[in-house]
């Protein structure tokens, strides 16, 4: 872990926060621009003042100045043979962890949620078992043209080749998915809410989503056990008048994931999992990678909450986020490991660089539980970041969760 600072601007600093003797330490590590084979330490910071290229470094009464370039590093290198000094032996295991995508947290897909019973509880509406499925329509993908099997008559299907769109007014329908396609699509038209297997299916629409949710009530997204599906899109869209798809997997309405299975995204125009209201993972294992630039592996407008499963995410684009919202995000259970891998990008129009980011909420970010795995690698990248919530006063709650964080890259 390392940052730098600008001179007389603003420091990213990173103090070494260890308890020592029974208080607690800020020691500074030093890597000079100009000669990087040296470095300095200083001990026991308890604040740095700038001013005209000199930190002066504050400890109790005693002041230390050093000449400072806007190119040294401060924090701590983990390799450096004077780590030692920053952090004490007994606490570097604490700091000795990797964050990677690993084929085993599949068996944790099944590790869900704890019900919620209560009705007057705002999550109990997200849970498939509180609703009834009355009909049942099954979509077979594949050969020369899509099968779609609904034997209550109660859906309206238009089948070109592999690309099916479904338009229903019935409440209580379930859909489910199967076979394998290289141009295939689904979308969905309705005005209730509905549930949608996922029951070992492969498609690519080299056109737009490959799921397409343009129904603005709730979709129960569920990966049934022991399959596992596969979702990708094209670099360039088809568009359609009034109709957002902002990514491979898209709804207008509610998503709440949950299931024992596994579902892989591969997005390529702009968003993985994108929701125009709030995504709910309840349980099920979902690995999302995005490619494009200033793109979001998974993108919710109104909030983003996980309580059980596995959710991995890959953002691969410069500015690119992994898990994004226009307001909350809140983590109670789970294990949630996000990558992000690009650069900052010069925006014109802020007079500001846009950075890449594990997680990014324009209000509160709440981690009340489970594992949160992060890594940013990019230039100027973030683990996590808030925005400023004046209604409630709490930019980030922590209560509970294990947390590793690491970044690197260049200022």
């Amino acid at each position: 872990m390392k940052c730098c600072f600008i001179r007389q601007a603003v420091l990213c600093l990173l103090l070494s926060l260890v308890q020592v003797g029974g208080h607690a330490q800020r020691n500074v590590f030093i890597t000079h621009e100009g000669s990087p084979e040296t470095s300095s330490l200083v001990l026991n910071v308890d604040g740095i003042d700038f001013h005209d290229g000199i930190a002066a470094f504050r400890s109790g009464d005693k002041v230390k100045e050093m000449s400072v370039g806007v190119g040294d590093v401060m924090g701590w290198k983990e390799m450096d043979s004077r780590r030692s000094q920053v952090i004490p032996e007994s606490l570097q295991p604490l700091f000795d962890f990797e964050v990677a995508f690993m084929s085993y947290d599949r068996a944790l897909a099944s590790v869900a949620e704890a019900e919620v019973t209560d009705e007057n509880d705002s999550r109990y509406d997200d849970f498939v078992d509180h609703s009834s499925w009355l009909h049942q329509v099954t979509v077979t993908f594949g050969g020369s043209e899509a099968v779609v099997e609904d034997n209550d008559g109660c859906v309206e299907a238009v089948i070109e080749g592999n690309h099916v769109v479904i338009n229903s007014e019935c409440a209580g329908v379930e859909y489910r998915l199967r076979g394998k396609s290289d141009d295939g699509s689904l979308k969905l038209y309705g005005g209730k809410k509905a549930k949608l297997v996922l029951d070992g299916v492969e498609l690519t629409n080299p056109k737009g989503a490959a799921i397409n949710n343009q129904c603005k009530k709730r979709l129960f997204l569920v990966l049934n056990e022991g399959t596992v599906n596969r979702l990708s899109d094209g670099v360039e869209y088809e568009k359609y008048p009034g109709e957002d798809q902002r990514g491979c997997f898209f709804s207008e309405g509610q998503v709440c994931v949950s299931g024992s299975g596994c579902l892989f995204i591969d997005g390529y125009h702009k968003n993985g999992m994108a929701s125009d209201d709030y995504l709910h993972v309840i349980s099920g294992f979902v690995q999302v990678v995005t490619h494009a630039v200033k793109g979001d592996a998974v993108k919710a407008k109104s909030r983003f909450e996980m309580g059980g499963g596995v959710l991995q995410v890959l953002a691969e684009g410069d500015a690119a986020k992994g898990v994004k919202t226009d307001s909350l995000i809140t983590i109670n259970g789970g294990k949630l490991t996000v990558i992000v891998t690009g650069d900052a990008v010069w925006e014109d129009e802020e007079q500001d660089y846009s950075s890449a980011c594990g997680l990014k909420c324009d209000r509160t970010l709440t981690l009340n539980g489970g594992e949160i795995r992060v890594c940013a690698t990019g230039s100027a990248g973030k683990g996590m970041s808030a925005g400023t919530d004046n209604k409630t006063g709490n930019d980030v709650v922590i209560d509970g969760a294990q947390i590793f964080v690491r970044t690197a890259g260049q200022r």
